[in-house]
Order: structure tokens, then C-alpha cells, then sequence
């Protein structure tokens, strides 16, 4: 849930679907996944970044709010 949220452009209706089905007991263990991706790829970008000296971050920022703004009902 957390991936299509972030990088395959999963909107809100998935998030939907996925309480309609599950119950709100699941959107704690989204915003976890969404924690740990978060996470991982902020290492990612700091090793590439340390070795490149270039940076793909803005794009990764706003692929997180995007999604972090699904998960808090605002998109």
C-alpha cells in the first residue's frame, strides 16, 4: 500500500478500498511502511548524493507528501 501510494500514483481511493475492506486499523501499519520507505530512501539519497554529488530529492519529497497527504485525508 505504502509503494502504490508513493511511487505507482495510487490515490485516495485505494486507501478507501483498502479501509472499506480491512478496517482503520490498518492506516497505522500504512503510515509505518510509509516510515520505513521514508527511512530507507533518505540513505539512499545521502550515500547517492555523497557520491555523485547530485540529488534526486525533491522529487522523492514530494512523492512522500503526496502520499502522506493521502493517508491524512487531504488529497
Amino acid at each position: 500500500m505504502g509503494d502504490a501510494l508513493i511511487w505507482h500514483g495510487a490515490g485516495p481511493e485505494l486507501l478507501r478500498e483498502v479501509v472499506s475492506s480491512y478496517g482503520s486499523g490498518v492506516v497505522p501499519y500504512v503510515a509505518r511502511a510509509l516510515l520505513f520507505r521514508l527511512v530507507t530512501t533518505n540513505e539512499q539519497l545521502r550515500v547517492v548524493t555523497a557520491e555523485r554529488g547530485s540529488s534526486a530529492s525533491g522529487t522523492e519529497v514530494r512523492r512522500y507528501a503526496r502520499a502522506v497527504r493521502v493517508l491524512v485525508g487531504k488529497a
